[in-house]
C-alpha cells in the first residue's frame, strides 16, 4: 500500500540474502545490490551500509542496524561465490558492527535507541 512505503523501512542483511549478492565478496559497500543510501527512495527498503544508524531527533530516538551475518559460524559463506573472501568481509562487518554498538550506546544523545540485526539477541 502507498500509504505504508511513505516513510522509510530499515534494513540489514541476512543469511539467505549474501548468498548470491556480490556484497559478500566486496570490501566495497557500493557494490552490494541490497545497500540503499538514499532515504527519499521508497520503492526499496533503506539500508545506507550494512551496518549504520540514523538519527531521529523528533521522536528521540536513534535507530542502529547491524550486520551480525559472522554469528551464523561462517555457515553463510559456504554458500557464496567466494567462501574465503566472505569469511573475511562477514569477520570485518562483525567487529565494525559491534564497535558501531559500543558507540552508539555510548554517545548517542537520545533516550532511545531502537537496535536491530537479522538474528535473535539469543543466537
Amino acid at each position: 500500500a502507498e500509504q505504508l512505503r511513505s516513510v522509510p523501512w530499515y534494513s540489514v542483511y541476512g543469511n539467505h540474502d549474501l548468498h548470491a549478492d556480490p556484497c559478500a565478496c566486496t570490501e566495497d559497500d557500493a557494490q552490494c545490490a541490497q545497500v540503499n543510501p538514499d532515504v527519499t527512495d521508497r520503492s526499496r527498503f533503506y539500508m545506507p551500509a550494512p551496518s549504520f544508524h540514523v538519527d531521529h531527533p523528533e521522536l528521540n530516538t536513534e535507530v542502529v542496524g547491524l550486520d551480525l551475518n559472522m554469528v551464523g559460524d561462517g555457515n553463510v559463506c559456504n554458500m557464496a561465490r567466494c567462501p574465503d573472501a566472505c569469511r573475511a568481509t562477514l569477520w570485518r562487518r562483525h567487529v565494525q558492527a559491534r564497535n558501531l554498538l559500543n558507540w552508539r550506546v555510548s554517545s548517542s544523545p537520545y533516550k532511545n535507541l531502537v537496535v536491530f540485526s537479522h538474528y535473535p539477541t539469543d543466537y
